[in-house]
């Protein structure tokens, strides 16, 4: 069975009858957007594989070893949290 038979409609394909060529076009904005993420997401990548390192960590009543970008990535969610939270906060006034 086809695809088109299956789900009961045409597939189309995302290319052009008349050219073959991509019919998706970005503005440069998207396109900037889309470069700029891919960029972030290798640094990203190469912070972590640089931050693999064992740290100690005081938490409240005990002490444990954590790979470095666990602390890392936890530091940054804690602090996004609580800016959200003051945001809403601030928000409501």
């Amino acid at each position: 069975m086809t695809a088109a038979g299956r789900y009961g409609g045409q597939v189309s394909s995302p290319l052009s009858p008349a050219t073959g060529k991509s019919r998706s076009t970005r503005t440069p904005r998207e396109t900037a957007r889309l470069v700029a993420v891919a960029l972030l997401a290798a640094l990203a990548t190469a912070f972590a594989l640089l931050n693999l390192d064992d740290v100690s960590v005081n938490v409240i009543v005990t002490t444990t070893t954590l790979p470095l970008i666990v602390v890392i990535v936890g530091a940054l969610v804690i602090g996004l949290a609580i800016g959200l939270l003051l945001g809403r906060r601030s928000a409501r006034r």
